[in-house]
């Protein structure tokens, strides 16, 4: 691997580097690193627009052609069609104990923020043009679930908060 890297404890700091961002680095799990260094050559980060955050990525050679592939499914060994979620929000942690497969569903309870077109900007917050007031409600397994409509809007990402602990209670990260 071309990459330049230091082993702390358990982990394995990866420096990356990008002409586009400059540098930084990624933490892997020490039992990785073997598999990580043989596959690729060299990572490198890459912004991704529709997370605002940095991932790794790598080229392999396939019998094809060279193939970009993500660090983060890598270590996972996550097939197609299944999610890798960063548990601390933080993409460039590829630790073992930040890394979990899950559906798309649990993969969307961990989101940081509410969605870009969020008036609110928190998560399950959104205005209710009839009543005037901020509403929350949560979506558990395709349904939606109303909490209730409050005036202030501490209050209700308070509401919010709330509900997500009970509803997600075996989400890592709410």
């Amino acid at each position: 691997m071309k990459n330049k890297y230091f082993v702390e404890g358990e982990e394995v700091h990866i420096f990356l580097s990008s002409k586009k961002y400059g540098d930084m680095k990624t933490r892997v799990s020490k039992s990785k690193f073997d598999l990580l260094s043989e596959i690729v050559s060299s990572w490198y980060p890459k912004w991704d627009k529709h997370t605002k955050g940095f991932y790794v990525y790598g080229k392999i050679n396939t019998e094809e052609k060279q193939k970009e592939v993500s660090l983060h499914r890598v270590i996972t060994g996550a097939q197609k069609g299944t999610e890798v979620d960063h548990v601390n929000h933080d993409t460039l942690d590829n630790t073992d104990q930040n890394l979990r497969l899950v559906s798309v569903s649990d993969n969307q309870k961990n989101r940081k923020s509410a969605n870009v077109s969020s008036k609110s900007g928190i998560r399950n917050v959104h205005w209710h043009k009839a009543t005037g007031n901020w509403e929350v409600q949560v979506k558990l397994n395709g349904k939606k679930i109303y909490i209730g409509t409050y005036k202030d809007i501490e209050d209700a990402k308070k509401a919010a908060l709330k509900a997500r602990i009970k509803y997600f209670q075996d989400n890592k990260a709410i």
